[in-house]
């Protein structure tokens, strides 16, 4: 594998986030890359990871998310 594509959830209050991945829905080429089988956990420690990596504060966050929404919705 020279270049993997992930993906997450979008509304993580609507989606059980507490079990860990399930294998099987994930193809058995993923886990034949060490460096994709290595990397795999949820997008709720992902989110926490990014905010103390960079210092981000939830104010800021949801700033910008409603600035996000207002030029989609002018859009």
């Amino acid at each position: 594998m020279e270049c993997g594509i992930a993906g997450g959830v979008e509304c993580m209050s609507l989606t059980e986030m507490s079990s860990t991945l399930d294998p099987s829905s994930i193809p058995d080429e993923t886990f034949e890359c060490e460096n994709a089988r290595n990397c795999m956990m949820g997008m709720g420690t992902t989110s926490e990871n990014v905010i103390d990596k960079y210092g981000l504060k939830r104010k800021d966050l949801d700033e910008f998310a409603l600035n996000s929404f207002k030029k989609a919705e002018a859009a």
